[in-house]
């Protein structure tokens, strides 16, 4: 199988909002557990509005992200 030809890069940036800034334009793939923090205050001292403004970074570099699922028993 060829893929979809997307690069695959490595970086040591910590944040979505600084790997953003590296890489705008870009298709971030996590998994659901990431997905549960990148959109928890507590990660952003508990402010709602520090989360809203790094998703906003996010997306103004024209990023967005690719989540897979996890199958959850019960």
């Amino acid at each position: 199988r060829d893929g979809i030809g997307a690069p695959v890069v490595l970086t040591r940036a910590t944040l979505f909002v600084d790997k953003a800034r590296l890489f705008p334009n870009c298709t971030f793939v996590v998994g659901a557990d990431t997905v549960a923090r990148l959109v928890d205050p507590v990660y952003y001292g508990n402010s709602a509005a520090e989360m809203a403004a790094s998703l906003a970074s996010i997306r103004a570099q024209g990023c967005d992200f690719l989540v897979a699922g996890r199958l959850v028993e019960g």
